[in-house]
């Protein structure tokens, strides 16, 4: 979906499976300018929504990093309550605002059911396990650091 000086809203959705040159379900650019000067941002919302296993079809290597959202030019999603996983060759391209209970995860597997990938479950409890959670030690830092998590331990174990 190209996203272009507009703010889409989105909530309680699921974007599974799709490929695009520039974000896998989608691409945020900021346009320039209106009459007075105004520049039209793109500052879309999503709440509850799940991204999995999208990515970037890039056969000329001109595609935009993110296989879940790609955002440039100033653009920027907010991401709420939404579960990214298996999207490459990265979760989010760009900039994003984290409005909280939001799940990164290399892996979609959910064992128990839960609707939340395995390496979720328990999100947030300031540990993180490697590759338990994660399944690299970038992963885990990149996860503390988009949940804003002080003092975050990574735990490795065999594996």
């Amino acid at each position: 979906m190209f996203n272009w000086r507009s703010s889409l809203s989105a909530t309680d959705c699921t974007f599974e499976g799709n490929s695009a040159t520039y974000g896998g379900v989608i691409y945020n650019q900021t346009g320039c300018c209106d009459d007075d000067g105004q520049e039209w941002l793109s500052a879309p919302v999503m709440v509850n929504c799940r991204l999995a296993g999208n990515f970037i079809h890039d056969p000329n290597g001109e595609g935009g990093a993110g296989g879940g959202i790609y955002s440039e030019f100033g653009s920027q999603v907010t991401l709420t309550s939404t579960v990214l996983c298996e999207n490459g060759p990265l979760q989010v391209g760009g900039i994003w605002n984290d409005g909280g209970g939001n799940c990164f995860a290399s892996s979609c597997e959910d064992l128990d059911g839960d609707g939340q990938p395995d390496t979720c479950d328990g999100f947030g409890d300031g540990v993180y396990e490697v590759p338990g959670e994660f399944a690299t030690i970038n992963e885990a830092i990149n996860a503390a650091i988009a949940a804003g998590v002080d003092n975050a331990q990574i735990l490795l174990g065999p594996g």
